[in-house]
Formats: structure tokens, C-alpha cells, sequence
């Protein structure tokens, strides 16, 4: 496991940002695009303004949810409302955001038009940033949840429905069998009691070790 570790988290996010930039311009360059998985939250926020704020071929990038939250895209837990705002000068210049969130009325079909929608991640090389939660939960693949032990497995469905135990209750998310063909995939969080939840994940049995023990490369970034 690579564990990178800094004071504070503008310079972990520069430490982690010059390695996405770089294989992001990498990829962009062996196979003429690049997708990002991303996560919501309040610690990757800065991040993506940083990203943004980059000089990157944004015409070739795109960017996907790892998870979100089944409320409308203007709500304010929306994942999807914090990427638009993170990212604005991004997608000014070309970069394209896929939703998971068409039609909240029918859930079912909502599920078909995303599933239908991140089948293009079979064709392009993606880096994956994953958060994880106080209760060692990440994207929306929570411990004791039915749904979310479907999505913990190397075969699962590549999106499913699950239930956290906070509301809004009702989540969509990535699972295990796209996680493991990321090119790379960042663990990134902050606090001195997440730390110590990752430490102790892969023995509590943990999604969020459950879905690393997978995957073939990749780095944890923290600060205190």
C-alpha cells in the first residue's frame, strides 16, 4: 500500500494533484481521452477547484460520478450539483459530466438509462478518487447494507441501488467490477479517526477495504 501523508490539505492536494495531471496527460496521450470516476463530499471539493483550475485537454476528459445521492441535481447534497460548480471553467473549455440522475419518478428506469450511459467506461482508461466514511464505508457501498454486499464483489453489477444509513437514504453506486479496472485509484480523506477506521478496515472486513483488496493499483492520500 502506498500511503501518502501531509501536514495539511493544500499540500496534499498538490502532492496528489500532479500525479493525476501527469497520468492524466498520459493517458490522454496513448489513447486520445481520459475518463475521471470521481466522488462527492467536502474533502475532494478543493481538489477538483484546483483541477480545474489546470491547464489540461479538456476536450478529451470525462467526468462520472463514483455515487450520489437520489435527490434532484439542484439539491444541495446533490454529488452531482458540487462537481458542476467545482468544475465550471472545466466543462467552459469541453470537459463532459455524466449524471446518474434522469428521472427520480422510476427509479428502475433511471437505472437503465445510467447503466446505458457508463457502458462507455468499458472503452475509455479511467483513474478512479474514492472517499471514505467514518464507518468505513466508500462511494455508497455501506456496512450492513443487503444491496451494497452486491456491489462488494469482483463479479458485482457495475451500478446498483443501496440504502445509507443517513438520509437521503436512497443512493446510487459504482461497484467492485468497475472500481478494479481503474488505471489508478486515489483513497483520499483527512482526520486522525479516519485514519485510524482505514487501518483497521481490512480486519472489520469494511467496504472500503473490501473494495481495495481488488483493485490493481492504488494509493491512499491523507492529512491530519
Amino acid at each position: 500500500m502506498l500511503w501518502i501523508e501531509k501536514s495539511n490539505l493544500p499540500e496534499l492536494i498538490q502532492a496528489l494533484g500532479q500525479d493525476w495531471v501527469n497520468n492524466t496527460h498520459s493517458l490522454v496521450s496513448s489513447h486520445g481521452k481520459v475518463a475521471w470516476l470521481l466522488s462527492g463530499g467536502s474533502t475532494p471539493s478543493p481538489f477538483y477547484e484546483w483541477l480545474a483550475k489546470q491547464d489540461l485537454p479538456w476536450n478529451h476528459i470525462r467526468l462520472y460520478l463514483v455515487d450520489e445521492r437520489m435527490v434532484k441535481i439542484q439539491d444541495a447534497q446533490s454529488n452531482e450539483r458540487m462537481l458542476r460548480e467545482a468544475f465550471g471553467p472545466a466543462f467552459e473549455k469541453g470537459a463532459v459530466l455524466h449524471s446518474m440522475v434522469a428521472n427520480l419518478d422510476n427509479l428502475d428506469a433511471n437505472m437503465a438509462q445510467t447503466a446505458q450511459d457508463y457502458a462507455s467506461l468499458n472503452d475509455i482508461p479511467f483513474l478512479c478518487l474514492l472517499g471514505m466514511g467514518q464507518d468505513g464505508h466508500t462511494a455508497s457501498l455501506f456496512p450492513n447494507d443487503a444491496q451494497s454486499e452486491l456491489g462488494l464483489v469482483p463479479d458485482s453489477p457495475a451500478l446498483l441501488l443501496t440504502l445509507s444509513p443517513k438520509p437521503p437514504h436512497q443512493r446510487m453506486s459504482v461497484g467492485v467490477s468497475v472500481f478494479k479496472k481503474a488505471i489508478k485509484t486515489y483513497l483520499l480523506f483527512a482526520g486522525a479517526e479516519k485514519k485510524a477506521v482505514c487501518l483497521h478496515a481490512s480486519k472489520e472486513r469494511l467496504p472500503v477495504a473490501r473494495v481495495l483488496e481488488h483493485l490493481p493499483n492504488w494509493a491512499v492520500y491523507f492529512t491530519p
